[in-house]
This record gives C-alpha cells, structure tokens and sequence, in this order.
C-alpha cells in the first residue's frame, strides 16, 4: 500500500528519466536556432520570444508564459538563455512546439501542487 501510495502521490519520480531520454537535442539546438538573438546567438531576446509564442498561440499575459519561464529557470524577464532553453525543454519533455503545445494543458495543473506553487511563485 506504501509503494502504490507513493506511485501516484510522486508520478514524476518514475517516469521523468523516460521522458528527458525521448527529448531529440538536434531538434532542440533547431528549435533553439530559430528564436536566437542574431546579435546575441546564446540568448533568445524579446523578439524571439514574442515569435515563441506566437507560435504557441500565447498571449503574453497568459500565466502559461510564466509556468514556462519557470520550467526553464529563465534568470530574466523575456530572455532565455541556450541553458536556460535546452535544460527548460527537457524538463518538460518536448523537443518541438508541437509537443510543447501537448504539455500546456497540464502545466497550469502542476502549480496547483502546494510544494510546486510555493517554488513558483518565489521565481515570480
């Protein structure tokens, strides 16, 4: 009862490693490459930003916007680092906007956990 109390109270814990290792990084460096700064090719600055989620169908004032700099760690506002992009990517377990789309439905879910919202709302 212990073990199967603990399966579904931390699904992540058994099923996080699965989903980093389907993540293609090729695709990411490519996904990446197409929101880069041109001046700056190690950040994604406010125009490419602006062009992530337009391709998401994102408003920027959706709260999914800020779920997904928090994914990512984003360090400042409208800005992602390569890091910052790739490591946020994994995390969530997509490597396309496509899959990305997928997950944002259960996104604005997972900051309805206690733990996660505090962790949340500090990076706010």
């Amino acid at each position: 009862d212990l073990a199967s109390d603990n399966y579904f109270q931390n699904p992540d814990a058994y099923y996080k490693d699965t989903i980093k290792a389907s993540v293609d990084r090729k695709k990411l460096e490519q996904l990446f490459s197409k929101y880069r700064d041109q001046q700056e090719n190690d950040k994604i600055t406010v125009d490419g930003v602006m062009k992530f989620l337009e391709d998401l169908n994102l408003s920027p004032e959706s709260i999914l916007v800020l779920i997904i700099a928090w994914k990512c760690k984003a360090a400042v506002q409208c800005e992602f680092s390569k890091d910052e992009f790739t490591m946020g990517f994994v995390e969530l377990g997509a490597d396309s906007i496509e899959k990305l789309k997928t997950k944002l439905p259960t996104l604005e879910l997972e900051i309805k956990d206690q733990n996660k919202f505090k962790d949340f709302y500090h990076f706010t």
